[in-house]
């Protein structure tokens, strides 16, 4: 099904196409002399030709929009900017389908442009922002990383070059820590591994005793060690921290407001967390009850100065208000549509000066991002749903098009890896 419509206002009629069962609509723009260039591409759900394509002006702002039918059994809406390009479930990237299927999206500016890059795992690909919501594959890091979570990005070096630490996905157990230097056009040099013959499957950065030198916090079955950095990509052995549980999920932030780096790990009843000393050592444990498993996420969430958490797990986004002292308020439970597939990110999406959640999820008819409006005070609201068509495996949320308006980029399941921008 095609549509055929002046779509960036030149005066010249273009063509939208619906595709057959191929889940998007392509934009060709036509040229004024017979030939058409092709514009951008947008997912729909995966819904077939036989669902319908309206282009019309829906909102009344003098541009055309594009109206679908949805997986979901309902009307999908993409507002148009009037410039040919519509906002929503934008298609940024496609890969080879051979590919590994990509399951975790971290953001960083890699070429040192000022534009936020993004980088997925597993295999560890760059794709170096535009400026305009859309990507360009660069290289990878020459090694594959396990996923959610398991990179660290910092200049572990000190030349002013994004580096990437990251547990390898290819290597037998134990795994190691494998550091990838950025040669600071979005390639990387290979660094080295670091074993300590014990297995890890995360790894978070941060300068944990105040030299000036990023180190490395890495899970593992007693809990997690800590890697001073030398400044130069390398590091000293781990020094082992003990925490109540194998392999835990942890976070890192200043949850006491005392200038130093702390832990705060899952456990089975609840949030154990460290305070740091500052030399990379940690004060014992104190433990505020809360979910067991899940993807965690550190945020002021009610601006207040102390550092709050959020955990997707078990159909739920789960608040627990920080106290400052390394304690938690009682949790909070807000229900999500669908199972969580990602952790959480926050930012103010919808640009009332408050903090919102979105959220991954998947299943049958569900899959989409969550969006759950912020009130100001550490409260949400239940969820939005911003529908995608396949699962989201990962999230992450920047200023994608420098509009000064923070998106949200997922990446896709469903044999082809695809990274989606929802613009809000």
């Amino acid at each position: 099904m095609f549509s055929i419509q002046d779509l960036n206002g030149d005066g010249h009629p273009d063509v939208a196409i619906l595709g057959f069962n191929t889940g998007s609509i392509v934009v060709l723009l036509n040229n004024g002399d017979g030939s058409f260039t092709q514009g951008k591409t947008y997912v729909t759900d995966g819904v077939p030709a036989g669902a319908g394509l309206l282009v019309a002006d829906l909102n009344g702002d003098g541009k055309l929009d594009f109206a679908f039918g949805n997986r979901a059994g309902g009307i999908s809406v993409l507002p148009g900017n009037g410039n040919g390009i519509f906002k929503g479930n934008f298609l940024g990237v496609a890969f080879d389908g051979n590919a590994p299927r990509f399951r975790d999206i971290r953001l960083g500016d890699f070429n040192g442009d000022g534009k936020e890059d993004l980088l997925v795992l597993p295999a560890a690909q760059v794709l170096l922002g535009n400026g305009d919501a859309t990507f360009t594959a660069k290289g990878t890091c020459g090694t594959a990383f396990m996923s959610l979570g398991s990179a660290a990005l910092r200049d572990f070096n000190g030349d002013g070059k994004l580096d990437v630490a990251g547990i390898p996905t290819l290597t037998a157990p134990p795994r190691g820590i494998q550091v990838c230097l950025g040669n600071g056009d979005g390639t990387f040099t290979t660094g080295t591994e670091f074993d300590q013959e014990i297995e890890h499957n995360l790894v978070v950065g941060g300068d944990f005793n105040n030299d000036g030198k990023f180190d490395l916090a890495a899970s593992d079955q007693n809990g997690v060690s800590i890697f001073l950095g030398n400044g130069d990509g390398t590091f000293q052995p781990g020094i082992a921290t003990a925490v109540s549980a194998s392999l835990p999920t942890f976070a890192v932030a200043d949850f006491n407001n005392d200038g130093k780096l702390d832990i705060a790990a899952l456990i089975s009843s609840g949030v154990e967390v460290l305070l740091g000393k500052g030399d990379g050592t940690f004060e014992a444990p104190v433990f505020s009850p809360g979910p067991k498993n899940g993807f965690l996420t550190v945020a002021d969430l009610n601006k207040d100065g102390k550092r709050d958490l959020v955990v997707t797990t078990a159909g739920s986004a789960i608040v627990l208000l920080g106290k400052g002292n390394g304690t938690f308020a009682a949790p909070v439970h807000y229900a999500l549509s669908g199972y969580p597939s990602t952790e959480a990110v926050v930012a103010d999406l919808n640009g009332d000066g408050k903090l919102d959640i979105a959220v991954g999820s998947g299943g049958v008819n569900t899959a989409g991002v969550n969006v759950l409006f912020g009130n100001g005070l550490g409260g949400f609201s239940a969820p939005t749903v911003f529908r995608t068509g396949f699962m989201p495996l990962g999230i992450a949320t920047a200023d994608f098009n420098l509009d000064h308006k923070p998106d949200v980029a997922v990446n896709l399941s469903g044999g082809i890896g695809v990274v989606t921008l929802l613009h809000q």
